[in-house]
């Protein structure tokens, strides 16, 4: 009778240490999600001092794109040479990041524009022509990169990208890529907390 209340008292010792260890995983897993994400957070407000942002939260339908995505602003309006030095920063980067891509919103007077742009950059992705997209953050006199949220139809992490200063646009698509990249959904889906 003594051995069986013996390994009744093990089996009970050992689920509860295994309920302990599995806890003790998942508060562990838990924290690391968390320590990205306030690291992103830091990370962002770092960009935001050292650059204006502007516009966050920014409403903007975008029907072509259904998950989060980067996204490159660029017009007829803006300087050649930045689109081009940005362009081609934003390629090198996506050339050493194999999961990291982005999408061209290109306004432009006519389609052999766009197709020349897309030509002039070697720019594999579609470029969706953004003429007809009227909403306020189309309207900027510089290039733009913003994380695009489709369930919420609004534009996020919004930065202009200074030309000169390729050190903050490489941190920027670096925290693009944890944001976009991570295996965490609620980091994805919890944006508009980073913006605070």
């Amino acid at each position: 009778m003594t051995k069986k209340y013996v390994w009744l008292l093990l089996l009970v010792v050992l689920i509860s240490n295994m309920l302990i260890l599995r806890k003790y995983q998942l508060q562990q897993r838990n924290f690391a999600n968390y320590a990205l994400h306030v690291d992103n957070t830091i990370e962002y407000r770092d960009i935001r001092v050292s650059y204006s942002v502007r516009f966050d939260n920014t409403p903007i339908k975008i029907d072509e794109i259904h998950d989060l995505e980067l996204c490159f602003i660029v017009s007829k309006l803006h300087c050649n040479q930045c689109v081009d030095s940005i362009t081609t920063l934003i390629q090198k980067f996506n050339t050493s990041n194999t999961e990291f891509h982005f999408r061209v919103l290109a306004k432009y007077n006519s389609i052999q524009d766009l197709h020349l742009f897309k030509r002039l950059h070697g720019i594999g992705s579609s470029i969706i022509p953004a003429g007809e997209l009227s909403f306020p953050i189309m309207e900027t006199e510089i290039p733009l990169l913003f994380i695009y949220d489709p369930d919420n139809q609004t534009a996020h992490h919004i930065f202009a990208p200074d030309p000169h200063d390729t050190e903050l646009t490489l941190k920027y698509l670096r925290l693009v890529c944890n944001i976009l990249f991570s295996d965490n959904l609620s980091i994805k889906k919890n944006l508009s907390s980073m913006e605070t």
